[in-house]
């Protein structure tokens, strides 16, 4: 996971995967970000929403303010760079938390269920990601 971004305005926080190519011989950057850097990503992330929510729960002690639910979600990013022109892609809401859990695993993330669910990829990860059309 190379970034973690707040929405302005919004109890929202993104979890951002960057891949950079200099080609896209052996395949589009984002198909790097296939099945298992998907949990890799989405464990990352619960650990990182888990000390978020223990921060909460230590300010909530001494500001009394109620708890709002931050929602979560998992974007990626493409950079090309070839012969000196850039090339930017955003996948917004790329995969979910769901798609990467096992079938009758407890979600790993609350909020992280969001859009359709993709079908479960073979365990192990061989599966190139491929984005949902009509988002980013």
């Amino acid at each position: 996971m190379d970034l973690v971004c707040r929405v302005r305005g919004a109890l929202e926080l993104v979890f951002v995967e960057v891949k950079t190519r200099s080609s896209e011989v052996y395949g589009a950057p984002a198909d790097a970000v296939d099945w298992e850097k998907q949990r890799r990503i989405v464990r990352a992330a619960s650990e990182w929403y888990a000390l978020l929510e223990q921060q909460k729960e230590r300010d909530a002690g001494h500001t009394h303010k109620a708890s709002r639910r931050v929602s979560v979600r998992f974007d990626v990013i493409e950079v090309l760079h070839s012969d000196g022109h850039w090339e930017i892609r955003h996948w917004a809401d790329a995969f979910t938390g769901e798609e990467t859990r096992h079938p009758g695993s407890a979600p790993l993330i609350p909020g992280a269920s969001r859009g359709d669910v993709l079908p479960k990829r073979a365990r192990g990860g061989g599966a190139p990601f491929r984005p949902r059309r009509g988002r980013g």
